[in-house]
């Protein structure tokens, strides 16, 4: 895993590039805004997804899953693991579900372990949805670093 100060949008592909999104369908706040900008075909197939309630490959849409979207040489993987978009407010509970975040990564493991592809992120989970990033930073070297799966978190 490495980092790298870079916009990730512009890197070169074939890549898959990874975030993660909310269950309620909710797009265009944090990474989403630039992702929207390069390929809008992004954000119309995740407003899909939460519409029909499954994906192209028939993938529900609720927490834990992903749905992968081609746009070039990239493939954007919308992995749903924020309950919400703000904390709850009796139990001070960020949105972020890290069960589901590690069950989503799962998914992305086997998604470009099957098509070979290299992974780049943000720092996901750490802003809009609250969650720590050294926890999120330990579940990538247990479920992509440790598989052999190549890692880069860009960051400006």
């Amino acid at each position: 895993m490495r980092y790298v100060k870079c916009d990730i949008i512009e890197i070169a592909g074939p890549a898959a590039i990874v975030h993660i999104c909310n269950d309620l369908g909710h797009w265009g706040a944090g990474f989403t805004k630039s992702l929207s900008k390069k390929w809008p075909q992004a954000e119309k197939a995740y407003r899909a997804w939460a519409k029909n309630k499954v994906d192209h490959d028939n993938n529900p849409f609720k927490l834990g899953q992903i749905s992968t979207v081609r746009v070039g040489t990239y493939n954007i993987v919308n992995m749903i693991a924020q309950a919400g978009t703000v904390q709850h407010p009796a139990a001070w509970l960020p949105p972020i579900r890290y069960s589901a975040l590690a069950c989503a990564m799962a998914r992305t493991a086997a998604f470009v372990k099957f098509n070979d592809l290299p992974i780049y992120a943000p720092k996901f989970g750490s802003g809009l949805a609250g969650g720590e990033w050294e926890v999120i930073e330990n579940m990538i070297k247990e479920i992509w670093v440790y598989r052999n799966i190549d890692v880069t978190i860009c960051y400006l």
